[in-house]
């Protein structure tokens, strides 16, 4: 889950996750002799999800695809619109039906976690910047979203890691450069100020 391995299921095919933090999570399911699956979930406190892994698609039309590829265009274009206008609530929903129709691309996910750092909300962007990573480790713009997210979490030591990959991927960036280095920085302060104690 959000990347990190939870478990393998018992001889039933059932996992308990226990203490999961309410929020957003990309939920990735990997059965003997199936592809991968991923699945988007949405918990608050006291919930719980049953998670039933999904029929491999047989082969589409080429018509389908085709309609397919058109209404994700359309989808990504009316967030990209919604969000211009400051319509966030509209622009993730349309978001959430593109990944729906496209869940391994990473850009979709990369488009998300724009829009949470947009809206303040750290935690999700963070969930949507390690979805993205995971479809497309090259994508530097993704690490640094990331690294952002984590720093406005507090997790300094995490979010240079995040600038340093964007850093490495992208050397001629001057931002991601100095969000490396001013992370670096925080985490020395961080070190000394412990010393201290």
């Amino acid at each position: 889950m959000d990347a990190e391995p939870q478990g393998k299921t018992d001889a039933q095919g059932n996992l308990t996750l226990a203490e999961v933090e309410p929020g957003d999570h990309y939920l990735h399911v990997d059965c003997v002799g199936q592809p991968e699956q991923e699945f988007f979930i949405s918990t608050k406190p006291g919930d719980s999800a049953v998670i039933k892994p999904r029929s491999p698609a047989a082969a589409q039309d080429p018509i389908a695809v085709a309609q397919s590829r058109e209404l994700l265009r359309d989808l990504v274009r009316k967030a990209a619109d919604a969000r211009t206008a400051g319509h966030f609530d509209e622009a993730i929903a349309d978001l959430r039906r593109a990944v729906d129709l496209d869940p391994a691309n990473a850009d979709l996910h990369r488009e998300l976690g724009i829009t949470f750092l947009l809206l303040k909300d750290w935690k999700r962007a963070r969930v949507e910047y390690i979805e993205a990573i995971k479809h497309d480790p090259s994508e530097a713009e993704s690490h640094n979203g990331l690294g952002y997210a984590l720093e406005k979490l507090g997790d300094i030591g995490a979010a240079a890691k995040e600038y340093g990959a964007a850093t490495h991927l992208d050397p001629d960036d001057g931002e991601y450069r100095e969000h490396y280095f001013n992370a670096l920085a925080l985490v020395d302060a961080q070190k000394d100020k412990a010393k201290k104690k």
